[in-house]
């Protein structure tokens, strides 16, 4: 019993510790452009199709960022100087394009492209 109590007590602490840290921690500044891309209607869907998919579990909000950029403008280099300017490498894309897959990113191409003709 008494060592169901101090487990208890273990767990309290460590769940405690987190939250403090979870309020306390610095907000990246890409999170905060994360945010205010959501606020337009074409990211916000971009956005979603990407988590219905299951890609943006677990990624930063540098990626998250770099990866919206990409999907609005595939269609030409245009996002290759916006990823400039926010100082994120095309090697970002690169890597999270093999990850993702050929087929995989054709049938988030198709998706994505039938939200833009609408």
């Amino acid at each position: 019993e008494g060592f169901m109590r101090s487990e208890i007590k273990d767990k309290e602490s460590r769940v405690e510790k987190f939250m403090k840290e979870s309020f306390n921690r610095k907000i990246s500044e890409f999170e905060i452009i994360l945010n205010n891309m959501l606020i337009d209607k074409k990211y916000r869907e971009i956005y979603n199709i990407l988590s219905e998919e299951g890609l943006l579990g677990g990624l930063k909000a540098k990626t998250k960022v770099a990866l919206l950029i990409y999907f609005r403008y595939y269609r030409d280099s245009q996002y290759l100087h916006i990823l400039q300017k926010f100082n994120i490498k095309k090697e970002l894309i690169s890597k999270y394009k093999r990850k993702i897959g050929y087929q995989k990113m054709t049938h988030l191409i198709d998706k994505i492209s039938q939200i833009s003709d609408r």
